[in-house]
């Protein structure tokens, strides 16, 4: 499909593509010939641009295609995005480099690095690729993770008080990034309390 060949589809063209991919399982007859024929282009908006659906991880856009994306799983992963990891974390700290978090991640990107640093054995690639970069929403705008706070359910409240404190974004993230206490303190966020008094 020469159309899809181009970066020039508009979300709700890819949305389309997804649809019409879904329609076609839905009815029993095999999307193949028309997945391989849109499979080698770049037209998947990713963090790193417009790519093809098979390129290794950059992440797909969800500011751009929105929540509707995630309506379309199966679809994406007949494409050849990979929508599961099934247990390869590592995967994703291989190819994980610097410049892919050099901008603003979005809540489902931030989470996903950190369930990889959260399995994987080898954490210094996560790390080295987060630690220096505005990447993580609070209150404040997005700053370094050395720059932010987890606000703590107990006390936490006492950092509220104070302006100075860049709290996470909890309303962007979701209560799901409190679950990752450990990895976040791993890439330089102040999780405890005490630590967060001493710069009051």
């Amino acid at each position: 499909m020469s159309i899809a060949a181009s970066s020039n589809l508009t979300g709700d063209s890819v949305l389309s593509i997804l649809k019409f991919i879904k329609f076609l399982r839905a009815k029993l007859i095999s999307p193949a010939e028309f997945i391989k024929s849109i499979k080698g282009g770049q037209w998947l908006r990713t963090s790193q641009g417009d790519r093809s659906p098979v390129s290794n991880i950059p992440f797909i856009d969800e500011f751009y295609y929105g929540t509707n994306l995630n309506c379309y799983k199966k679809e994406l992963e007949l494409i050849g995005v990979k929508v599961k990891f099934n247990g390869n974390y590592q995967l994703v700290g291989d190819n994980l480099n610097s410049s892919a978090c050099s901008s603003s991640l979005t809540p489902g990107a931030l989470c996903l690095i950190l369930e990889c640093l959260r399995q994987s054995k080898s954490t210094d690639k996560f790390v080295y690729a987060l630690k220096d970069k505005e990447c993580i929403k609070t209150h404040a705008g997005f700053k370094t993770p050395s720059e932010c706070y987890l606000l703590d359910s107990e006390r936490g409240c006492l950092l509220q008080v104070f302006s100075c404190f860049p709290l996470i974004d909890e309303n962007f993230y979701g209560s799901k990034i409190l679950s990752f206490k450990d990895e976040l303190e791993q890439i330089g966020v102040v999780v405890d309390f005490g630590e967060a008094s001493k710069k009051i």
